[in-house]
């Protein structure tokens, strides 16, 4: 099996361009999202103190990748080829926890029995839905089987993105439209403004096939960027926030931050904290981008002018 990295950012001279939210209708907040972990943000401890990690945090959902230590007393990594046993050991100390793995990713595979094989451990372990991220090249191939898979064993697809300012998410939309809503996306914003991308525009582009998020703020619009404490960069992320709300969203938000710095368990406690006071916030407060982030400012607009 291979698998889908993170790839070196290099610059970039595209420019993003902040887009105004459309106004707010249909569903607001009792139609919210659920703030879940992407399990690389800890990939260099063991599954088991990644779920720790989450649950001290109050979260639930963790969205694990393949090659990750396990821990706690289980050997191995987490992979598709595991025995029932070990599969079963693992479901047991996420339950001892409170934490479920609702997906796993980015994976790939290198033809229809390994793809198989991925599709039947999600289904083991309970997950909803698998991160994928086909190259284009093999859309017309792999959409199709993807497809097939997951209406065979009931578990979704969604599709990541990372640098790629060639490929916008109107390509992969109109790529999906023959398909059920099984087929998806798992938007990374970050990559979105790395790439020159506004991501309040492409998550209004995406609406009706959105499952799940990478939710990222970074510090500048180039593809160097670090992840930063969210709603002190330049991506607007109450802007982010309120297209989930407009579009009535209930999904999963993972937080993957990628920033590798001493601080990080401050700076992932900080974007825990936005994303609950974004979801307390009213309509015209996450639209104005009036959400203070922890240790900021309530001008969050002269905080991201700070970092940019």
């Amino acid at each position: 099996m291979t698998l889908f990295r993170h790839v070196r950012p290099i610059p970039i001279l595209a420019a993003l361009v902040l887009t105004a939210c459309q106004p707010l209708t249909g569903p607001t907040r009792s139609a919210a999202p659920t703030l879940g972990l992407q399990a690389w943000t800890y990939n260099n401890l063991t599954l088991a103190e990644t779920a720790d990690k989450a649950a001290n945090l109050g979260i639930h959902h963790l969205q694990g990748f393949t090659r990750q230590r396990i821990g706690a007393g289980i050997e191995g990594t987490l992979a598709p080829t595991m025995d029932a046993a070990t599969r079963g050991r693992i479901l047991a100390m996420l339950q001892e926890k409170g934490v479920t793995m609702t997906s796993m990713g980015v994976v790939s595979a290198i033809n229809g029995t390994e793809w198989r094989q991925l599709f039947t451990f999600a289904k083991e372990m309970g997950m909803r839905d698998i991160a994928v991220e086909p190259p284009k090249a093999k859309w017309s191939t792999e959409i199709p089987l993807l497809d097939q898979l997951a209406r065979e064993f009931g578990v979704g697809v969604t599709f990541h993105n990372h640098y790629d300012p060639d490929n916008p998410p109107e390509h992969l939309v109109a790529a999906l439209q023959p398909y059920g809503k099984h087929m998806g996306f798992c938007a990374d914003t970050g990559h979105w403004a790395r790439s020159g991308l506004d991501p309040v525009a492409a998550l209004r582009k995406t609406e009706g096939r959105l499952i799940s998020l990478h939710f990222k703020d970074i510090v500048q619009f180039t593809r160097t960027a670090r992840d930063v404490p969210w709603g002190t960069g330049v991506s607007n992320a109450t802007g982010q926030l309120a297209e989930l709300r407009r579009q009535g969203f209930t999904g999963i938000v993972y937080l993957e931050y990628e920033a590798r710095t001493p601080m990080i368990e401050t700076e992932i406690a900080r974007c825990v904290e936005f994303f609950r006071r974004a979801a307390a916030a009213s309509d015209a407060d996450l639209i104005g981008g009036r959400v203070v982030p922890p240790g900021g400012t309530a001008d969050a607009a002269d905080d991201r002018k700070k970092r940019s």
